[in-house]
């Protein structure tokens, strides 16, 4: 808590001035253009690899990064996405997972917990029956991958998604995000495997954008 505190107090005497404009133009509305659905795992900060300013995103994040089939576990999760799609008109929506991760690991190993971290926990289940891309990864990375994949294909079915799909193009990316070495990977379907995003990947798939 002190470090946050500390932080504020930094971005006070260092920053504040230098984002004044930006967010008194943020003021009053958001026009994000991206959707973004995280890992609430404090060594994954979208905004820091991503390098986007305030405005940028729409975040959302929760254990596991974890988007349950619709209609079955109505809460904040669907709630989020029909807002970013069908108010803020978001393009692109991307499900980011991520290495070493902690609630995959809980799942993989059937490990017992109660409560609601049971209870959402449960929700991430069919991921062991999903088969894992290809790649030279670790058990449990490969079933985050998995995971990741899951998601996206349960964020389709969402209503307000099919038809931002189908009525104005809207774009669904599953992104992995490699905490050892700080990169950030996109999965590939021509490939079957999540490919880095570096200075030779990232021209090809801004010109697929296009």
């Amino acid at each position: 808590m002190k470090k946050l505190l500390n932080g504020i107090l930094d971005f006070r005497k260092t920053k504040r001035a230098e984002y004044a404009d930006l967010f008194s133009s943020l003021s009053e509305i958001q026009t994000p253009d991206t959707l973004l659905i995280a890992c609430s795992d404090s060594r994954v900060v979208p905004n820091l690899f991503a390098s986007t300013d305030p405005g940028d995103m729409f975040v959302l994040r929760n254990v596991g990064n974890i988007v349950p089939e619709y209609g079955t576990f109505r809460g904040s999760v669907g709630a989020a996405v029909e807002f970013a799609v069908n108010q803020l008109k978001v393009q692109d929506v991307i499900i980011c997972g991520h290495s070493n991760c902690g609630a995959v690991a809980a799942i993989m190993n059937d490990v017992k917990f109660e409560g609601d971290l049971a209870a959402w926990l449960g929700i991430g289940a069919e991921m062991k029956l999903i088969e894992p891309p290809k790649g030279e990864w670790s058990k449990l990375d490969l079933a985050s991958q998995a995971n990741t994949l899951l998601q996206i294909r349960r964020l389709a079915n969402y209503p307000a998604v099919k038809d931002a799909i189908k009525n104005r193009g809207l774009r669904l990316h599953a992104w992995w995000f490699n905490i050892s070495k700080a990169e950030v990977l996109r999965y590939d379907e021509t490939q079957s495997k999540f490919i880095v995003l570096d200075e030779e990947e990232i021209p090809r798939v801004m010109a697929m954008l296009e």
